[in-house]
């Protein structure tokens, strides 16, 4: 369905045996291409293992059997526990158990691609993914073009299909992108530089005026697109001029 290229695993050509076998003994782990989009995206969350689990429990799994995963999760694939810990929060932030886990993921040091990921570090990354999961029309403020592709590299790399991200949020987060605001030192500069001259506004007000200059720019823009073609139809997104 996905209509991806390149050599396929069979029962007479088990490539995954190999390629499965040499990862282990480097400590490395795979990444799967992003399938976060359309038709397969429900194809995807239907036929993950863990919503077939969440099925038999009338949707919902245990708070100790889901610590559990997520430990495991952390040990086996690495960054994509990230995800299932994101989701988790977005659902019962408050949850004893939930806490338990954010304190052992603090303690503990982590291996992606051959680097060390200290547990606080893995935290700021699980705050980062939450929003994926939220459920808002409207961004509690603006973010910068910088800060807006970010989080479309994020849902893309770390997108799971059995804890599958809101395409609309990523859309939200892109729709409160602004550009145009200046640096506080450089507003402060130019706002005293300013108020010297004739009939000048007051300082402050032009301090103002120059920190809540935003726009609506090109970036923004290209990146709205960008993202929208990923959550449609997976294209990968080209670098933001």
């Amino acid at each position: 369905a996905a209509e991806l290229q390149g050599p396929v695993h069979t029962l007479y050509h088990p490539l995954l045996n190999d390629w499965a076998g040499r990862a282990f003994f480097r400590g490395e782990v795979g990444q799967l291409p992003f399938l976060g989009y359309g038709e397969l995206a429900r194809l995807s969350r239907e036929n993950s293992m863990l919503h077939g689990y969440m099925l038999r429990y009338g949707g919902r799994i245990d708070d100790e059997a889901r610590a559990d995963w997520i430990r495991e999760s952390y040990r086996s694939i690495g960054p994509l526990a990230a995800t299932l810990m994101a989701q988790w929060m977005s659902e019962q932030p408050d949850s004893e158990t939930f806490q338990r886990v954010v304190d052992w993921v603090e303690r503990a040091d982590f291996r992606e691609s051959g680097q060390k990921v200290h547990g606080p570090q893995g935290l700021e990354r699980v705050k980062l993914l939450q929003p994926f999961f939220e459920r808002r029309i409207e961004s509690e403020g603006f973010v910068t073009p910088e800060e807006a592709r970010q989080a479309t590299e994020f849902f893309s790399d770390f997108y799971h299909h059995g804890a599958p991200f809101d395409g609309d949020q990523l859309l939200r987060i892109w729709g409160s992108c602004r550009e145009g605001r200046q640096d506080a030192e450089w507003c402060q500069e130019w706002a005293h530089t300013e108020a010297r001259k004739l009939d000048a506004r007051s300082e402050t007000e032009l301090l103002e005026e120059c920190l809540g200059n935003r726009y609506v720019g090109e970036k923004c823009r290209e990146g709205l697109a960008q993202a929208h073609r990923l959550v449609e139809t997976g294209a990968s997104a080209a670098p933001l001029p």
